[in-house]
C-alpha cells in the first residue's frame, strides 16, 4: 500500500527536478509562467499541482527519468532504459564486477552509518539507494540469462 510518505517521496523527486532543471527552462514545456511551473513542482505549494502530462513532458524533454522513477520505486518497481536489457557476455562481466563494487560500496556505507550506533534517516536513504543500485545490477544480469552469443 502507498503511504502519504511514499507520495511525499514522489513530490520530492519532482521538487528536486525542477531546482535541477530550473523553472524558466521548464515553463516552455508545460506551457505555464516560471513562477506557476515553480509553484506546480513546489511540494509545498497548494494552489498550482503537478499535472502528470506535464511530469511526463518534462522528463521526456529533459531525458531525466527521475519522477517516473522514483514513482515506481515506491510502488514497488525498478525503472530502466530499454537498451540495458540487451547485453553480452563483455557486458555480463562488467555488470558482475560492478556487482562486486556495489556491495563492497553498500558494505562502507553501512559500516560509516553504525560508527555512532544508529542510522540516521539521512544514512537509511543512502542504504536504501545503493540497495536499489545493488538490485538493478541483478535484475540486468537476470534479464541477459539465456541471451549471451
Amino acid at each position: 500500500m502507498i503511504t502519504s510518505n511514499d507520495v511525499s517521496q514522489v513530490l520530492a523527486a519532482a521538487h528536486s527536478f525542477a531546482l535541477v532543471h530550473g523553472a524558466n527552462a521548464l515553463s516552455d514545456h508545460v506551457g505555464s509562467s516560471p513562477h506557476i511551473t515553480s509553484n506546480r513542482f513546489n511540494p509545498h505549494n497548494t494552489d498550482h499541482h503537478l499535472r502528470l502530462a506535464d511530469a511526463v513532458a518534462v522528463s521526456v524533454a529533459t531525458g531525466d527519468a527521475r519522477i517516473v522513477s522514483e514513482f515506481a520505486r515506491v510502488c514497488g518497481y525498478r525503472l530502466e532504459p530499454l537498451e540495458s536489457i540487451a547485453g553480452d557476455a563483455q557486458q555480463v562481466l562488467q555488470t558482475v564486477l560492478a556487482l562486486e563494487s556495489g556491495k563492497g560500496a553498500l558494505a562502507n556505507t553501512l559500516l560509516e552509518a553504525m560508527a555512532d550506533g544508529r542510522i540516521s534517516p539521512r544514512e537509511e536513504q543512502e542504504l536504501a539507494a545503493a540497495v536499489d543500485s545493488l538490485q538493478g545490477q541483478i535484475a540486468k544480469l537476470a534479464l541477459r540469462r539465456g541471451q549471451l552469443r
